[in-house]
């Protein structure tokens, strides 16, 4: 007894001396700390007492505990409302892991912390912590059988340099060497890149419009509220009325903070969020009034619906965090920003690198940058086709520390929205298998592309049937439930499936044919272990959809509405393996399915879209065109709406076909939208760059000029 309370005074007054020099240094660190496998109120561990002691000792500390607990002494956060600390900031945050560990949250909380505070992660012992029985991997994994956390190992082992443990169990503690400055008190920081950040933005607004400027930055750098401050002076100077953008209200606190902190108060209500989604129908509406547009962390937001919003408004600034929580950078500046470099060249770039809410290197942003790979690069890479090699991991297996980084970062580089949570499905996730297209030289080894893999189906027969009448939901089931649920066929659920849950390849490799050989590979090993089907889920677009028809993949199910997150409908696309269904009555089904709703449903789906998922996969049985009546509607003998059925029949067969050029393409598009999504003249001019109805008319009958000359000519 007495030995472990003279391990508590040794703790406490490390940790005081530890907290002094983090104060000094403007740093913060992140200590883990393991507690008692009998633990049976986390008000009562050692490291709460422990927190207990430093607030008496400093009495303006802000203390918050991210836990399911109640406690009574300190202000409460749930894990699950983990977003809610956005914008806000804690002297000292202790996070409560013995209900399982998020690796979202642990990014988050570290965003919420101030210069010189302690980051507690606090768990059972070290065993236990690589246990996944608990809440939160069945929230991840579902009833999968657990087994020991590489995640956790890698919280544990790597980087030790950069943060703290205190093992309570062993009367041990561990505190990094520092080897930065102490900062002088008496100078005042300068933050000249904040300073030209917010003249940039203001510039956006009172320039030139057309010249839309690009913010990047690593989190602590000042980015929110420079456009807090920036807004505010635009308002409280000039009256400019501007909306913020961003996924999430909660997520842009610290731009209003700023703002509220600095506008008069006449002038508040010219500053406004609003969703992205709730913009584009506002400005497809024409309903609103507003001098320009801030969008904040710009990478969560699907590229289509930057585009959109770019193409509408004239004054726009795009923010976003190149590594954290609130997604990937990377995937922002491949996707959307070099194409809007390419759309409006005189679009203007900044990057802030200098920190602000705390120094540079500061223990906790490297901590958390290691162990949740938040800033690994992807390289230029090149490569002899002889030097290709593949290297399989399956269920259960470790994935080779030497892929790791370099796998999960090509994920995150492809793909707009990837958080720290995907890394722990990554490395933990019992039914995932990988595979990793490489090249292997004399000197090094480069990842060239991956595809993560996820089995589904294997279920029961009762518990087939529960889905299938909507009784149960299974997690990590998606498309196996989902099929089964909507076709009413027991074999989609009871079958052995694969789902293609990721697959990234490197820029500079890209369009070479390695993700077509990914594919077909993963197909070959398919077929030979007793696999039903392959099968995708993603956003609908027309960028993505050829590549899985290329490699024979189909389309059976498109989701009925918008996904916020990625703007587009959520599609399914399959490939079968071992057969047990007819793929021809799939496909129809699918054709008439999608085509019967286009004017109600999917009314606002893309035209492009809608080529992509429909050419091809009809038959041709049945098909029969009444040239005449098309004829005398092109001659103006009659009215679009006399000739609806043949000028349908003409859009069937066009699809059929599929063989278009640039211009049939054009004229199908056009066809579709009038006739199958019934737009009205207004929204078909404003798509068709039409002048008005005449202009209308005269393009719908040149469109059915096109096809019909194309259609005979193939006859």
């Amino acid at each position: 007894m007495s030995q472990q309370l003279s391990f508590e005074k040794l703790v406490e007054s490390k940790i005081i001396r530890e907290q002094q020099d983090l104060v000094a240094r403007r740093h913060r660190l992140a200590l883990l700390c393991f507690e008692d496998d009998n633990l049976t109120s986390f008000l009562e561990s050692n490291t709460v007492k422990l927190v207990n002691f430093l607030k008496d000792q400093g009495s303006s500390q802000k203390v918050l505990c991210v836990t399911e607990f109640d406690m009574p002494c300190f202000e409460i956060l749930s894990p699950k409302r983990y977003q809610k600390a956005l914008g806000q900031e804690w002297d000292i945050i202790v996070l409560d892991i013995t209900k399982g560990i998020s690796a979202s949250v642990i990014a988050s909380l570290s965003g919420a912390l101030k210069a010189g505070g302690l980051l507690f992660i606090v768990g059972r012992s070290q065993q236990s912590w690589l246990n996944q029985n608990n809440e939160e991997s069945y929230r991840l994994f579902g009833d999968y059988p657990a087994y020991q956390s590489r995640f956790f190992e890698r919280l544990i082992h790597l980087s030790p340099e950069k943060r703290g443990l205190i093992d309570w169990n062993r009367s041990h503690i561990e505190l990094p060497d520092h080897q930065s400055e102490i900062l002088n008190q008496a100078e005042a920081p300068i933050y000249k890149e904040q300073d030209i950040a917010i003249k940039k933005i203001i510039q956006v607004f009172t320039g030139h419009p057309k010249r839309p400027l690009i913010i990047t930055a690593d989190r602590g750098r000042g980015k929110s509220s420079a456009l807090g401050i920036a807004a505010a002076q635009l308002v409280n100077e000039r009256q400019k009325r501007l909306v913020v953008v961003a996924m999430h209200q909660g997520s842009i606190e610290p731009v209003m903070n700023w703002f509220h902190k600095l506008v008069k108060p006449e002038h508040r209500h010219l500053l406004t969020f609003m969703p992205p989604d709730e913009l584009l129908i506002s400005l497809k509406k024409k309903c609103l009034d507003i001098d320009g547009v801030l969008v904040d962390e710009a990478a969560v937001i699907p590229s289509n619906i930057l585009f959109q919003i770019s193409n509408s408004i004239n004054r726009i600034v795009f923010s976003t965090t190149i590594h954290g929580y609130e997604g990937s950078g990377r995937g922002f500046n491949i996707r959307f920003k070099s194409k809007l470099l390419e759309l409006m060249p005189q679009t203007k770039e900044y990057q802030l690198t200098q920190a602000i809410r705390w120094n540079e290197g500061d223990p906790l942003e490297m901590w958390t940058f290691d162990t949740l790979i938040l800033k690994y690069q992807v390289n230029l890479i090149s490569y002899e086709e002889s030097n290709l090699k593949w290297i399989w991991v399956k269920e259960g297996e470790a994935i080779p520390e030497e892929y790791i980084e370099t796998s999960f970062g090509l994920l995150v580089d492809s793909h707009y929205q990837t958080t720290p949570d995907d890394l722990r499905q990554f490395l933990d996730h019992p039914a995932r298998q990988l595979l990793v297209a490489v090249s292997v030289s004399e000197n090094k080894v480069d990842v060239l592309g991956v595809c993560l893999i996820l089995t589904e189906g294997g279920n029961s027969e009762k518990i087939t049937t529960d889905i299938i009448k909507g009784k149960r939901r299974l997690r990590g089931q998606l498309v196996a439930q989902t099929l089964a649920r909507y076709s009413g066929c027991s074999k989609w659920s009871s079958d052995l499936s694969w789902r293609v849950q990721r697959i990234a390849v490197a820029a500079s490799c890209r369009d070479k044919g390695i993700g077509s050989q990914i594919i077909r590979r993963i197909e070959q090993q398919a077929s030979v272990s007793n696999i039903s089907f392959l099968s995708t889920s993603f956003a609908a677009t027309d960028d993505l959809i050829p590549f899985w028809r290329s490699l024979d993949f189909i389309p059976v199910k498109l989701g009925y509405s918008y996904d916020k997150s990625s703007g587009a409908h959520s599609l399914i696309m399959l490939k079968l393996v071992n057969h047990f269904c007819n793929r021809d009555e799939i496909t129809e089904r699918f054709y008439s399915h999608t085509h019967q709703l286009l004017a109600s449903v999917f009314k606002n789906l893309s035209t492009l879209v809608v080529i992509e998922l429909l050419t091809g996969i009809h038959q041709k049985i049945g098909l029969y065109i009444d040239n005449n009546r098309i004829y005398r509607f092109i001659n103006g003998e009659i009215q679009l709406f006399d000739a609806t059925l043949e000028l349908s029949d003409l859009i069937h067969f066009s699809l059929y076909d599929g063989n278009f050029d640039q211009e049939e393409r054009y004229a199908v598009e056009g066809l579709i939208a009038k006739l199958w999504q019934n737009c009205s003249s207004n929204e078909w001019c404003e798509s068709f760059n039409a002048s008005g109805k005449k202009e209308e008319e005269r393009m719908l009958r040149e469109f059915a000029r096109r096809l019909i000359k194309k259609v005979q000519s193939s006859e």
